[in-house]
């Protein structure tokens, strides 16, 4: 969330990403929301923003706080104001798996001379020892909690005495079969809607238990259809979507496209990978899926393809699959960046430092994209013309828009001749010469026979 844009100016640039705040704020993303309408952006969505220990703010501390390094509440409410003077939408990053050790249940429950104490059964201990856990205390965590939880806590030799996140200390996990966890994350959800965000991204939502998602997602649907996004790492149609969330991020999408640009897949593997993910899942929840080429979990697009013109084909592909596709900061302008952090550098805001040929190509994209129902509502095809070039095929009544994307100099002849007969006419096209194929096309289409 710091990495974007501050309110007192650019970022430094930097070639390594430090893991501390580099200083970015609301107020600044407020700034830069005419940037993000322009390359045709519906909707924002904030890694969190509340009070927590580390730079990224996955540790949270209090859910229903602004931190005051991006300007507290107040800023978060003009954010949210011009976003929506904008007509764009605000998701918010909800952390409900785990918590810091600075959350007021655990430091309540560490002070507590009551080993029923009402916070006991918040989290997952892997000893009923409350006098042990405060001899960690003692050893490890009060220096930690004394810093208000900012820095690292890695003890050496030691395993927390705690279930957590992916064995880090300062994210305890929460004890989600406990009624009054899911209260207090229905009230956050509440709360925030009370004060303008539209809907939600739930962390880690693959180590949740179903039965806690269905009532989180039911809380969340109290005040009206709300998109509640699920991060799921893998598969998202072995989960029970439309009764957990209306939406998840769309991994296997992801997958497939990039195997598909790298030369891992081709392009009729890639074909039957996305057809068979379309139709695991409920049609509702396929067009709402969160479709992605990059995210702060993942090395940059531009990084792992190592040819921008190949990343404005992995947009073009997520464009024209189910689902609403994403832009990841600086993807856009070409930003490279492998693993975290250095997926997460400083937004670069000197234009003469982007890739503006892929900017405006993302642009273009997005705006195809909003033009045509087929594209948001309509049902899904993918197909391979040869094992370089892949079709795309959405329809939506008596409109079809088509894709054909090669990833390399490909013969495609047929393929146009089919779509000239069926009276398809481009709408886009990059690397289109005679017969051959080395980008994109795309076309739209009145009738049935495309």
């Amino acid at each position: 969330m710091d990495s974007f844009y501050s309110s007192r100016g650019p970022l430094p640039q930097l070639k390594e990403r430090p893991r501390e705040r580099l200083g970015g704020d609301l107020i600044g993303l407020a700034q830069k929301l005419d940037y993000i309408k322009g390359l045709g952006i519906e909707a924002i969505y904030l890694t969190p923003i509340y009070k927590a220990g580390s730079y990224h703010r996955y540790d949270v501390i209090d859910h229903l706080s602004v931190d005051n390094d991006l300007g507290g509440l107040e800023a978060f409410e003009q954010l949210v104001s011009r976003a929506h003077e904008l007509g764009m939408k605000v998701i918010l990053d909800l952390v409900p798996h785990h918590s810091s050790p600075c959350a007021r249940e655990f430091m309540e429950l560490l002070h507590s001379n009551d080993a029923a104490s009402s916070f006991s059964s918040w989290y997952r201990f892997l000893e009923d020892d409350l006098e042990g856990l405060r001899k960690i205390y003692e050893g490890v965590l009060k220096e930690y909690i004394a810093k208000g939880c900012r820095g690292s806590l890695r003890p050496q030799g030691l395993l927390p005495p705690y279930e957590t996140f992916a064995g880090v200390w300062s994210m305890v996990k929460l004890n989600h079969e406990n009624g009054a966890v899911l209260e207090r994350f229905c009230h956050i959800v509440r709360e925030w809607l009370r004060r303008g965000a539209d809907g939600f991204r739930v962390d880690v939502a693959h180590g949740l238990p179903d039965s806690f998602m269905r009532d989180l997602y039911a809380c969340a649907q109290e005040s009206g259809e709300r998109p509640v996004i699920m991060e799921i790492m893998g598969l998202a149609s072995s989960y029970p979507l439309g009764e957990t969330a209306n939406s998840a991020m769309n991994y296997e999408a992801y997958g497939a496209i990039l195997d598909f640009l790298t030369g891992k897949a081709s392009a009729c593997e890639a074909a039957r990978r996305l057809s068979l993910e379309y139709l695991r899942l409920p049609l509702g929840v396929a067009n709402a899926m969160y479709n992605l080429v990059g995210s702060h979990d993942t090395p940059r697009i531009a990084t792992l393809l190592k040819d921008y013109g190949l990343v404005e084909r992995a947009f073009a592909i997520e464009v024209y699959v189910f689902g609403s596709p994403s832009v990841y900061y600086g993807d856009e302008i070409g930003m490279k960046g492998d693993h975290d952090p250095d997926n997460r550098l400083p937004m670069i805001w000197d234009p003469g430092l982007w890739e503006r040929g892929l900017q405006e190509s993302v642009a273009s994209l997005m705006r195809l994209r909003a033009s045509l129902k087929p594209l948001r509502i309509g049902t899904f095809e993918a197909d391979c013309v040869n094992p370089d070039t892949l079709k795309v095929v959405r329809e939506w009544g008596d409109e079809r828009a088509v894709a054909l994307v090669s990833r390399r100099r490909a013969h495609v002849e047929e393929a146009l001749k089919e779509l000239s007969s069926a009276g398809c006419k481009p709408t886009l096209s990059k690397g289109l010469d005679g017969p051959y194929l080395d980008g994109y096309l795309m076309a739209t289409c009145r009738g049935l026979n495309a």
